[in-house]
């Protein structure tokens, strides 16, 4: 399985299918928090079904990390990382900050400290930051990939007792991790999984993208789609089973389905379009929480779901492209004054 051979080579190939899944994940995270406003239960248990789309975009950033292969210099990997999500992220927070204090939507100051430095954890009660645990969780794994990297260098030449006694340690931390708080342990448990997308990121130039790897993919996805929907019967299971099994068939539906995906779009090729929506994604998910059910609410259509949700898609869509070029704009002055201050 550990290979040390890094694979940039294929990396700029399989971005152009992740973008399309990246851009699919935002629509379901959407279509998630959309059904949610429609007032009728059996529209909303269909949620559970759309909240995949976070699971599939822990995946895919695992996965980019692996293809990158090595992280030699953490400080300076961490640096590009906290500019790619903190800069849109702190804007996101100013905006939200705003318009809260417009419509006289008054929290405590501590609150928004956690907000702004990403530890806001699972529980928020600022509405249109509901969504925003995912940036505590995904700061996490973030923290964690250097160390990731620098376990799969000593993998690569391990002994096989080796390997198997480091699969039983991550294994017995994830039971472990069962049994501390739901809050907690909600934004922990996601990097139990980022570890193994992460592996195999780092292994995707020896994966056969072929017909034989469709069929595994699609059969590990029908039967972890089976799993989960059992769990969502009303069944008299332990708290810790549960919270195990559930995170255990969420996760295995979207790794299938992402390599499910990498074997129908292996001749993908990109567009300016693909490219538009992908370069958006990011900033499409923070803001439409503010438009569903934050401070800028939209009354529009408000007795016709599919047209009220479609206005708030629109408006969402309109606001990321605004907001994503606000931040090419801050980034570009950041620039232009670091330039001049070195040459000072």
């Amino acid at each position: 399985m550990f290979q040390s051979k890094s694979n940039q080579q294929s990396f700029g190939q399989k971005l152009q299918f992740i973008s399309i899944l990246r851009i699919f994940s935002a629509l379901l995270i959407f279509m998630c928090h959309a059904v949610q406003i429609s007032g009728q239960p059996i529209i909303i248990s269909t949620a559970n079904f759309f909240s995949i789309g976070v699971q599939i975009f822990f995946v895919l950033s695992a996965l980019c990390f692996g293809l990158q292969g090595d992280i030699k210099n953490p400080l300076k990997w961490y640096g590009k990382r906290i500019k790619r999500i903190y800069a849109p992220y702190e804007i996101f927070v100013l905006v939200l900050f705003i318009i809260s204090s417009l419509k006289s939507k008054i929290y405590p100051a501590a609150d928004w400290i956690k907000l702004i430095l990403g530890v806001q954890g699972a529980r928020i009660d600022i509405l249109g930051a509901e969504h925003t645990w995912y940036i505590s969780s995904l700061l996490i794994c973030y923290v964690l990939t250097p160390l990731f990297s620098f376990a799969y260098g000593k993998l690569c030449t391990a002994t096989k007792f080796k390997k198997a006694l480091f699969a039983v340690f991550w294994a017995v931390l994830f039971i472990f991790s069962s049994f501390i708080p739901e809050n907690a342990f909600h934004i922990i448990v996601p990097s139990f999984f980022f570890l193994i997308a992460y592996f195999c990121g780092r292994n995707y130039s020896h994966i056969k993208l072929n017909k034989q790897t469709a069929i595994i993919s699609a059969v590990c996805l029908a039967l972890f789609g089976v799993l989960r929907i059992l769990l969502s019967l009303p069944l008299a299971l332990p708290d810790m089973v549960y919270r195990l099994s559930t995170n255990i068939s969420t996760f295995g539906i979207a790794l299938s389905f992402v390599f499910l995906c990498a074997v129908i779009f292996k001749n993908f090729k990109s567009n300016k379009v693909i490219e538009f929506f992908d370069g958006i994604s990011f900033e499409f998910y923070l803001y439409h929480m503010m438009f569903v059910f934050g401070p800028a609410y939209i009354h529009l259509f408000k007795h016709i779901l599919p047209l009220r949700a479609f206005a708030i898609f629109i408006i969402s869509i309109a606001a990321a492209a605004l907001m994503n070029l606000v931040c090419k704009l801050f980034y570009t002055a950041i620039n232009k004054f670091f330039r001049k201050d070195m040459k000072k």
